[in-house]
């Protein structure tokens, strides 16, 4: 039995890596085209309008307010632009943007993936994440989510009662959770770890919401290493996050390690790679558009 299974992973695991092979060397020519600032603005038509969000916020919590503490601030207007390979195949682009609102005290912070012209003939992404956090400590108020890849498409939505310990949850089908305070997203969690002082050995937990439930969230801070980031060398922070719960299946299917910037003093994220089944996916640093 044993020899049998051999036979048979060994013929895939070299198709893979011949398959892969022979997709890094496609012509370069079909991407010349592609431009992630196109696909960019494609996506801005995806969030909801500001209206909307009132509205929700007003029929589920009406004036309520929550105590705010301050914590170190990220810049002002930012774009970090990520070129996201899968293996050593150019998949597409991820762009990570800030826009603070200071006259409502708060930041909007989004999350751009898009499959460039050679991935899209196969499969297009079109995904559009976004969330406003409070500008002093970081913690979400509102997340919405625009998910278009090839034929499936989903809108959705969640408002934060952080007063309340809920979380108002809105798309195909409206739901209401438990929550503790402060529970963050995934894009809310990424900036927040940016405001922490860290070093090799530290750790720092967290609740996050990935569906269907909240989960308390460990990140470590596993070692310090240099990355090269397109003509730049970084000295980062490697952090992997861990779950409890449900965290034996996500660490194996879903493992991930983000790197951040030290010698940076906005501690960008420079590098995130997520493993899969098949290989993995690289997020690299080939941008920073700033204003201060």
């Amino acid at each position: 039995m044993r020899e049998r299974k051999t036979s048979i992973r060994t013929p895939f695991v070299v198709f893979t890596a011949f398959f892969l092979l022979f997709l890094s060397t496609m012509p370069a020519a079909q991407e010349e085209n592609f431009r992630w600032q196109d696909a960019s603005r494609e996506l801005d038509a995806l969030a909801y309008p500001q209206s909307f969000i009132d509205s929700v916020k007003n029929k589920h919590l009406g004036k309520k307010s929550f105590p705010r503490q301050s914590v170190r601030a990220l810049p002002g207007r930012e774009t970090l632009i990520y070129e996201v390979q899968w293996g050593l195949v150019k998949a597409g682009f991820m762009v990570l943007t800030a826009e603070p609102d200071p006259a409502n005290g708060q930041i909007r912070l989004g999350m751009k993936m898009m499959s460039n012209n050679f991935v899209s003939s196969m499969y297009r992404i079109r995904d559009y994440s976004i969330t406003w956090v409070d500008d002093k400590e970081f913690y979400p108020l509102f997340f919405e989510q625009h998910t278009r890849e090839k034929k499936f498409k989903r809108d959705q939505y969640i408002l934060y009662d952080n007063e309340g310990g809920k979380l108002f949850i809105g798309g195909r089908k409206d739901t209401v959770i438990q929550a503790p305070p402060k529970t963050h997203n995934f894009v809310s969690a990424l900036y927040y770890g940016r405001t922490m002082d860290l070093k090799p050995g530290d750790s720092f937990a967290l609740n996050m919401y990935t569906r269907p439930r909240v989960h308390p969230m460990r990140m470590r801070v596993r070692k310090e290493e240099t990355v090269s980031a397109g003509s730049k060398r970084y000295r980062c922070l490697m952090i992997e996050p861990t779950l409890s719960g449900d965290s034996e299946r996500f660490n194996k299917n879903d493992h991930m390690t983000v790197w951040i910037a030290q010698d940076d003093k906005h501690r960008i994220p420079v590098m995130a790679k997520s493993k899969l089944k098949v290989g993995s996916l690289t997020a690299r640093l080939v941008q920073v558009i700033r204003t201060e």
